[in-house]
């Protein structure tokens, strides 16, 4: 590695990402993402919602990790989504149709961030999820 002292530790990577790069992309997600509905549902998984494409994807999370966050079966949480417009970029498929609702035929894919899990300021959480309209925590759970 380019400019590494004797005993530096390796950059870990992640997916290909090093950490560095991921705390980077989590950033330009809270910055720039589409704020939208996402609920809690049982055995870790989340439902993420997306306006734009009218769809909604099921995400996998270990089940202690929202314990720790205080995130039960039922809560609704806060998804800053990434909109794609391509398909999915990890294997090439088309993996996620769009809704009769969708208000965008450009977004082909989106790549939500649960917010609850990545910020502590409850107060500008509790904002944000106001602000989302009903109808979307409806769509999320359908």
């Amino acid at each position: 590695r380019r400019g590494a002292r004797p005993g530096d530790r390796p950059e870990r990577s992640v997916g290909g990402r090093t950490v560095a790069d991921w705390r980077q992309h989590l950033r330009h997600a809270l910055r720039h993402g589409d704020c939208n509905a996402a609920i809690a549902l049982d055995k870790g998984l989340v439902a993420a919602y997306s306006r734009d494409m009218d769809a909604v994807v099921i995400l996998r999370f270990d089940e202690d990790v929202l314990k720790q966050f205080g995130i039960a079966e039922g809560d609704r949480l806060l998804s800053a989504n990434l909109q794609l417009r391509s398909f999915n970029y990890w294997n090439g498929d088309l993996d996620v149709l769009p809704g009769p609702n969708a208000t965008s035929s450009e977004v082909q894919n989106f790549e939500p961030h649960i917010v609850d899990l990545l910020t502590t300021d409850h107060a500008r959480l509790v904002s944000f999820k106001n602000k989302i309209p009903g109808d979307q925590w409806i769509r999320c759970q359908e």
